[in-house]
């Protein structure tokens, strides 16, 4: 064989080797570009559950217990924040020395009857919020 035709034939075997591998090559980034057109049509299905889900929600902004001896009116003006606007405040009447509570101290929070709720936790827009404080 000479020299010239080793040559051509090298660069033929080359040709076909680099021509299978670019074959190869665009195979897999088409499976790619699927995977990923398949990651972000389920992104996108997940966030439109979620919106429905959520939609006419308010969340609680923090815990029921966390409420618990903090100031109502502060307490109050965090959920109006929040998105809550249905209120009613209960002066308790309880407070007699001012030792364990001050005036103003909240007794307890309910959100549509729930004294336990969690922070984030979620409530129609239309939820009652009821805190009950420490007074004379």
């Amino acid at each position: 064989m000479t020299d010239s035709s080793s040559q051509a034939q090298v660069t033929e075997t080359t040709t076909t080797a680099d021509k299978s591998d670019s074959e190869e090559a665009l195979s897999k980034l088409k499976k790619v570009k699927e995977a990923v057109g398949d990651a972000k049509e389920i992104v996108s299905d997940v966030k439109e559950i979620k919106d429905s889900l959520n939609s006419g929600k308010i969340a609680a902004p923090m815990k029921a217990k966390k409420c618990k001896g903090e100031n109502y009116e502060k307490i109050k003006e965090a959920f109006s924040n929040a998105g809550f606007k249905d209120f009613t405040i209960k002066s308790n009447g309880k407070l007699k020395v001012g030792i364990l509570h001050d005036e103003g101290d909240v007794e307890y929070i309910s959100i549509n009857g729930d004294e336990s709720f969690g922070k984030g936790d979620k409530f129609p827009e239309d939820a009652k919020v009821v805190i009950s404080y420490y007074s004379k």
